[in-house]
């Protein structure tokens, strides 16, 4: 029935967003800890959405997000041994990548 369809869609669309927002955040936000070595750091959102919201980081989390999913989907047809090294791979270039544009990224 419609009614209850629309009643399901709603609190769904805005937990999706949700979802995706915290996605997109999350890596700016271990980096900060990484960087000071203090959780709190992580947790200071001004700073955090400071580095995020910038075209710098959402061009390399494109990028990276492209470039995983080709890694991954390649070395996935390995039996056994290319999903771990895929997930190695991806994770180390990950996180080197948004580290080096954090970087850049002055407060």
């Amino acid at each position: 029935d419609f009614a209850s369809l629309t009643q399901f869609t709603g609190p769904f669309v805005i937990g999706l967003l949700l979802t995706v927002l915290a996605i997109y955040l999350l890596p700016a936000a271990q980096l900060a800890f990484a960087k000071s070595g203090k959780v709190v750091d992580g947790f200071i959102l001004g700073n955090v959405f400071k580095k995020a919201f910038t075209g710098k980081y959402f061009k390399n989390i494109l990028l990276l997000g492209i470039y995983s999913t080709i890694v991954t989907l390649v070395l996935g047809l390995i039996p056994l041994i290319g999903a771990p090294i895929s997930q190695f791979i991806v994770g180390v270039t990950w996180y080197s990548g948004l580290a080096e544009v954090c970087e850049s990224i002055k407060r």
